[in-house]
């Protein structure tokens, strides 16, 4: 009776650990042929891998038959664009105006500041709710044309920065994911890396550094009064992970606060000198200027976040290392960028922002 119950509780196991494999087989095929398996996130791609040996080990034949499907899909994925031996990354250059200090621009703190992984900003189900509206965004779109013999971007890597603040929610933020999940995916065929960076703040009004700074009776000239969040969406050497992936987060509203521009800028640009490439561009996305509530009370009068975006922008032209350009939503950035265009819908973003990167592209080589 005990080893049948054993037998029994083993064959429960088994079809248990199949059943999730199964699962997350379907879920992840879901994506999309050829390439499926570049649009999983590495730790989905891990999280697969497990479940598949675990069922193997478990005695499925049917994944046994998927862990081969996987290795298949895994020389696929090693198939990304590639830094060559022999390309270099770039120490970014002195430049005040890129720090602290900078006309008299600076942190009042940065004990409070963020940089973190988008796939930590929501759970997986509000993720998985996120990307399908990711996906209905982006099936309104036209076909994809055929831009193969467009450009040639092996050795380049570009830099989509967007804009995540409160004035994006809406039409805003859907145009930006969908054109940065389009022009990522172009930029890879045509042979580049790619780097899909936002900016916000962790809250509005200044947050904990606001309240620091009346705790320590509200000094003089504070400089910067909130708290940053500098959210990737995907690193350079990571797969596109498409509408499946992680750029649906974008969507979530209540990560969509305050912009501080001319430190995102910064931050972007020490990132993408760090690329082994010969070729670099960043592209921003956004639908206005610079806007924190908490220091624009106390220094808006001195237009410190606009002229700190402005010094950003002309410390990054003036080294000449990164092609630099700004793609408005809805909005005319030519007032910052010397290099710009304006779109009011994914299917504008997407043109123009491809124009951006393949004409910029050949100017910085």
């Amino acid at each position: 009776m005990e080893i049948a119950a054993a037998g029994h509780a083993a064959s429960g196991y088994a079809d248990a650990v199949e059943e999730v494999a199964a699962l997350l087989y379907a879920a992840a095929r879901k994506a999309g042929e050829p390439d499926w398996a570049l649009r999983l996130s590495r730790e989905n791609f891990r999280i697969l891998q497990v479940w598949l040996a675990r069922a193997a080990e478990a005695g499925s034949a049917l994944a046994e038959r998927w862990s081969a499907d996987l290795e298949r899909a895994a020389e696929v994925r090693r198939a990304l664009p590639q830094p060559d031996p022999e390309w270099t990354a770039i120490d970014p250059p002195g430049d005040a105006r890129l720090s602290d200090d900078a006309l008299g621009y600076r942190a009042y703190t940065r004990e409070f500041d963020e940089e973190v992984a988008a796939c930590d900003l929501a759970d997986d189900l509000t993720a998985a709710e996120l990307s399908r509206q990711l996906e209905n965004e982006l099936e309104l779109l036209p076909p994809e044309p055929d831009v193969s013999g467009e450009a040639d971007l092996r050795g380049s890597v570009v830099t989509l920065l967007i804009d995540n603040s409160g004035s994006m929610r809406g039409h805003n933020v859907k145009v930006a994911a969908v054109v940065a999940a389009t022009l990522a995916d172009r930029i890879i065929r045509a042979g580049g890396m790619v780097e899909i960076l936002g900016f916000t703040t962790r809250s509005w009004k200044g947050g904990r550094v606001h309240e620091q700074w009346l705790r320590d009776g509200r000094p003089a000239r504070p400089g910067r009064l909130n708290e940053l969040r500098h959210v990737v969406y995907k690193a350079w050497n990571e797969p596109l992970e498409g509408p499946s992936g992680r750029l649906g987060v974008m969507l979530k509203e209540a990560l969509l606060k305050e912009n501080i521009d001319g430190e995102a800028l910064a931050w972007a640009y020490r990132r993408v000198l760090a690329v082994p490439a010969v070729a670099r561009q960043i592209l921003v996305l956004s639908d206005g200027a610079p806007v924190d509530g908490a220091t624009d009370a106390v220094r808006g009068q001195e237009n410190l976040l606009r002229s700190h975006l402005t010094a950003a922008i002309a410390a990054i032209e003036e080294h000449g290392l990164v092609g630099l350009a700004a793609l408005g939503i809805g909005h005319d950035p030519s007032g910052f960028y010397r290099h710009s265009a304006t779109c009011a819908d994914a299917l504008d973003g997407v043109a123009a922002g491809w124009r951006i990167i393949t004409e910029r592209g050949q100017a910085t080589r």
